[in-house]
């Protein structure tokens, strides 16, 4: 089997895994040994990278916050946001990135279906949100009995090349316990 293609992960299987483990996952070595070399830590680069805006880092009280790149099989690439306040699993975002033609029109808007069906097959219909940004399209779902906010996000009327779709799972604010 070609190494490479082994090294790499599908976007819903992220996906999956953050929404059926969500209630267990209480730190971040448990996320790395699932996914092993398919994801790469890319969180300290990130302070590097960032560290003109100080604004960006302010966190909550007990909050941690880690950032991994990835690389699906199908050649898009990703970045995952994982944040755990007082180790409990708070917040993820997975962004999948695709540039040209084919990718943009065909590729994103096939992940795009593979993860509204899989929401929509476990928690029914989407709910339209206004969008917070212009060009940008935002579903949601909510799930009562685990207690998450889901949301699906693409920037499909996006005049560039490079588009993305982004999904992103939090648990909902109203009941949380800090």
């Amino acid at each position: 089997m070609n190494k490479q293609r082994t090294n790499k992960i599908t976007y819903l299987g992220i996906i999956k895994y953050f929404y059926n483990n969500y209630l267990f996952i209480d730190n971040i070595k448990k996320v790395k040994k699932y996914f092993g070399s398919k994801i790469t830590d890319t969180t300290e680069e990130q302070k590097k990278q960032l560290s003109d805006y100080p604004l960006l880092f302010n966190k909550f009280i007990g909050q941690k916050h880690y950032n991994f790149s990835f690389k699906t099989p199908d050649y898009f690439l990703g970045s995952l946001d994982v944040d755990f306040i007082n180790k409990q699993l708070r917040n993820i975002r997975c962004q999948l990135f695709a540039e040209g033609f084919f990718a943009n029109n065909f590729g994103l808007k096939n992940q795009k279906k593979y993860i509204h069906d899989f929401f929509s097959n476990k928690l029914g219909q989407t709910k339209e949100m206004n969008p917070k940004m212009p060009f940008t399209n935002t579903l949601s779902w909510i799930d009562n009995e685990n207690n998450l906010f889901i949301s699906l996000s693409d920037n499909k009327k996006q005049k560039e090349v490079r588009r993305y779709i982004s999904l992103g799972i939090e648990l909902n604010s109203r009941n949380a316990s800090y």
